[in-house]
């Protein structure tokens, strides 16, 4: 991160929903590892599911969908300096508990076995959860 790092008030949480997706015939071992090597270098605590692609839409490719909180501000474009060319990303704060409601639910339906993923959480994970900041409340 350059310049100031905008720190979270009374010790709140942002969210953040995640995707990374790579090409067909990369590994999904690949990606779960260059997820996992994100996560470290931001400071992320995380939910998420690790998939090899279930043939839906454009999700036919290894990929991540991840819910990620941080202690602080995190732009798109500081993310993106961590993520190697070629793996395409889907960053954006998560503004309303509606929101993080659904995601949430997304990732534990990309678990069922119709969909074969992996679910991976970090052990802070459950703590962080209830002092996430939503920008409407």
């Amino acid at each position: 991160m350059t310049g100031r790092k905008r720190v979270s008030r009374k010790g709140s949480i942002y969210a953040y929903y995640l995707r990374l997706t790579v090409a067909k015939g990369v590994s999904t071992s690949y990606v779960h590892r260059l997820f996992q090597r994100i996560v470290k270098r931001c400071g992320f605590e995380y939910k998420a599911v690790v998939s090899a692609g279930h043939g839906e839409k454009n999700f036919d490719r290894p990929h991540v969908h991840a819910i990620v909180l941080s202690s602080r501000s995190i732009s798109r474009r500081d993310l993106l300096r961590r993520v190697p060319d070629g793996v395409h990303v889907r960053f954006s704060r998560i503004t309303d508990e509606g929101r993080f409601v659904k995601i949430d639910s997304y990732i534990d339906d990309h678990v069922r076995p119709h969909k074969g993923g992996r679910l991976v959480v970090s052990r802070s994970f459950g703590d962080l959860v209830r002092r996430v900041r939503f920008a409407d409340g």
